[in-house]
């Protein structure tokens, strides 16, 4: 007991003993981002950063976009890189988000340290997500046409997830992770929990079940991360990609966001990902940057038609150009 005391005591004596051994703790157990000999990753840090989103819990202080007359139910409009909230419609509405789901399953899939040149063979599973119970006749389902046992690289899947939307390609790339479904989506809640996304469950990896809710706040937030990877934002902001399966099979694949695919004269797009579903409607994240200068942050959440949502963006860009 003696000798204890004695431990004890030297160290009170040393008082920067204790943020030794935590920054020891720390730098043991931090999980570590996937590596890839052909891409850099950049950087995606593993805990939410201050300021990635203004934290407004009074919404009256935020300029309305009531003016505007959006045919969204919910907008937010976000200024980067200060994360100042600049204009907002019903931001807490919490809504059917579709495959805006795959942000978070792409997010999922970088930090689960898989080589990004691994080989991924397409299953039958992923392919029969047009039977899915989740979807109505008549909805559009985005698949990557693959035939049951195709071979396509990590890489490319997730280049097939965020520029095309493609169901298959999302199941695949949450399969490859080695984790069955159940697991996948526990870690994709307990991501969201760790960046403040409080008003967003997900139920599975695709965005084909209406349960997978959120809100524009919430979807502000998983945009502004991701989107600081590098291998993210550049595949979120590519208007087309190409590529062949290992099976030798070419493929081309549009942006579902039509705004990418045609030049635009007060902005830039730098990044996008949309969602649609007959209980969601036509949602959207978008970071863009003005021509006169200013990058900002847009999610539009339950559009009624894909041209209303197109046309919800043009008038917030319009907006923002009266404002600066």
């Amino acid at each position: 007991m003696k000798i204890l005391n004695n431990f004890y005591e030297r160290l009170g004596h040393w008082p920067n003993i204790w943020l030794i051994i935590a920054l020891v703790i720390t730098l043991v157990s931090w999980p570590q981002m996937p590596t890839s000999s052909a891409t850099d990753l950049g950087s995606l840090p593993k805990l939410p950063l201050p300021g990635v989103v203004a934290d407004y819990t009074n919404w009256e202080v935020v300029p309305t976009l009531d003016e505007l007359e959006l045919s969204s139910l919910s907008a937010l409009v976000v200024k980067l890189p200060s994360g100042e909230i600049v204009g907002a419609l019903e931001p807490e509405l919490e809504l059917p988000i579709a495959s805006l789901t795959k942000l978070m399953t792409s997010v999922i899939t970088l930090e689960s340290k898989i080589n990004l040149d691994s080989p991924v063979t397409i299953t039958a599973t992923d392919n029969s997500l047009l039977s899915s119970p989740y979807i109505k006749a008549g909805d559009k389902i985005s698949l990557l046409q693959v035939k049951d046992g195709e071979q396509v690289t990590l890489r490319n899947l997730l280049g097939a997830t965020l520029v095309g939307s493609a169901n298959n390609a999302a199941s695949a790339l949450a399969s490859f992770t080695g984790k069955n479904q159940t697991e996948f989506v526990r870690l994709m809640n307990e991501r969201a929990a760790v960046l403040g996304m409080s008003s967003t469950y997900y139920t599975e990896a695709t965005g084909l079940d209406p349960a997978n809710i959120s809100t524009a706040y919430d979807l502000a937030i998983i945009g502004r991360y991701a989107w600081q990877n590098k291998l993210l934002r550049e595949f979120s902001g590519k208007k087309q990609i190409n590529f062949t399966t290992l099976d030798g099979k070419p493929h081309k694949i549009n942006n579902t966001n039509s705004l990418l695919l045609q030049p635009q004269i007060n902005f830039t797009p730098r990044a996008s990902k949309t969602g649609y579903l007959e209980e969601a409607g036509y949602n959207l994240i978008f970071q863009f940057r003005l021509r006169r200068g200013g990058e900002y942050l847009l999610v539009l959440l339950n559009a009624p038609t894909l041209e209303d949502r197109s046309a919800d963006v043009l008038k917030v860009v319009s907006w923002l150009l009266l404002r600066t």
